[in-house]
């Protein structure tokens, strides 16, 4: 179990010490060059990010309507919380 997280966080052919991981390994490395996973993989990172900039946008300003409303408050330990 510890060979499979260590390499789970360094996935290299180095770590791939026995024959499962190496096996994995071969998977890893075909998906890396497939050109068709690599523009997926973009598109979808791009998608997310434009969904989390349209979130911040958004939440931003439905955030500021709840602190004029006064639904918002400070805790005491700094963090804001708001009212439905």
């Amino acid at each position: 179990m510890s060979q499979l997280l260590n390499y789970i966080e360094n996935t290299t052919r180095e770590n791939a010490v026995s024959e499962e991981l190496e096996d994995i390994q071969e998977m890893v490395d075909v998906v890396k060059e497939d050109a068709e996973v690599t523009v997926a993989y973009v598109k979808g990172f791009e998608r997310d990010q434009m969904f989390l900039e349209e979130g911040k946008r958004t939440g931003k300003g439905e955030y500021s309507k709840r602190e004029e409303s006064g639904r918002c408050r400070k805790t005491p330990g700094g963090r804001r919380e708001t009212e439905s």
